[in-house]
């Protein structure tokens, strides 16, 4: 956990860095790059040590049915430290992420305030792979924001509806996996795929 906690650090002030300065890539084509170069060098990883094969699977696709109590109880320490955090700087984070060059001749700390943005997306990131894998995490953080979108364009309310997308989907996925004896983390992603296509289907009809 704590070579996780650091790779994350390092990564977090590499992404604060080049925010700062004017790039031709965009910070998700980056993002996108550094996962694949980084999922690529930990299948080399795991593929040269046959001893971690086991455990380097589980953190490809998870195991969300084996969480411990332990895994729980450092999720909700980590919540109730981040989200508050989140709240109470929603709208500086929303300014710097949106318009950072006009939120600076405000007078923002955007430096800062980007930094604590970065950290906290960090540290969530490493400690939810721990408990539900690269797969799990990486498509809870695209798909149910893609549904919130198509839903509604204020991003006060895009949020609520990738939340209680995240929600459904994985109540529903759990449960298929467990009655149909399927890998818990593929099921809840083919319902985050389900919802994505019901939604935008009924989105093009009533547009």
């Amino acid at each position: 956990e704590l070579a996780a906690l650091s790779v994350a650090f390092l990564g977090v002030l590499f992404f604060w860095h080049r925010g700062k300065d004017e790039k031709s890539l965009t910070n998700e084509s980056v993002i996108g790059l550094v996962y694949v170069l980084s999922c690529a060098l930990g299948l080399i990883l795991i593929a040269k040590n046959p001893r971690i094969e086991a455990s380097g699977i589980d953190l490809l696709k998870g195991n969300i049915l084996y969480t411990t109590t332990s895994d729980l109880i450092l999720l909700s320490i980590m919540t109730v430290v981040i989200l508050p955090l989140h709240i109470l700087l929603f709208k500086e984070f929303l300014f710097v992420s949106f318009d950072r060059e006009t939120a600076h001749t405000t007078k923002l700390r955007t430096n800062l305030y980007e930094f604590i943005l970065y950290l906290t997306i960090g540290i969530t990131v490493a400690l939810c792979m721990r408990v539900g894998g690269i797969l799990f995490v990486f498509g809870s953080l695209v798909i149910p924001p893609l549904i919130g979108l198509i839903l509604i364009r204020r991003i006060g309310f895009v949020f609520l509806f990738s939340v209680i997308a995240a929600v459904v989907s994985a109540v529903s996925g759990i449960f298929l996996s467990y009655f149909l004896d399927l890998p818990s983390t593929p099921a809840i992603l083919c319902i985050y795929g389900l919802v994505f296509i019901l939604v935008s289907f009924c989105a093009s009809i009533f547009k």
